[in-house]
């Protein structure tokens, strides 16, 4: 794994683990415990397994994925 790759999902833990807080808390609800929970959860996945991009790039007919080791 890449150190970007461990940093960015580090950080999504960090911010899944303040919305569950929200949560238990009752700041926030169901519906946006799992709006949060997707989202944070569906990035630390992308970031760890980049390759998911370039299958959706295909599936929707791009021509190029864009290379984060280009940066």
């Amino acid at each position: 794994m890449q150190y970007y790759a461990i940093i960015a999902t580090a950080f999504f833990l960090f911010a899944w683990s303040r919305a569950v807080l929200r949560f238990k808390d009752k700041k926030i609800n169901i519906s946006e415990l799992s709006f949060w929970t997707v989202l944070w959860w569906g990035l630390a996945v992308v970031v760890v397994h980049p390759q998911i991009i370039a299958a959706v790039s295909g599936v929707l007919g791009t021509r190029e994925v864009f290379s984060w080791r280009a940066m």
